[in-house]
């Protein structure tokens, strides 16, 4: 039968991996959060300028579109 002390000892490696895993955990995990955070807001910037880029197009577009058929429709 187990004795007491390979319990205890059993308990003791559970706490440290524990506390092993809550430190490395929080000082490799910031890391690792922020950059991913600073990538994802870099890509969403990027996306947001090619959309205001492609909306300004679209205005231009129209505004062409309008003054052509102002032109053709004038007598």
């Amino acid at each position: 039968m187990l004795d007491f002390r390979y319990h205890a000892l059993s308990m003791v490696a559970v706490f440290l991996a524990l506390g092993i895993g809550i430190v490395l955990g929080s000082s490799l995990g910031d890391t690792v959060v922020s950059n991913a955070n600073r990538d994802l807001a870099g890509s969403l910037r990027r996306d947001l300028n090619a959309a205001r880029a492609d909306a300004s197009s679209a205005r231009a577009g129209v505004a062409d579109r309008e003054r052509l058929i102002e032109a053709a429709a004038a007598p």
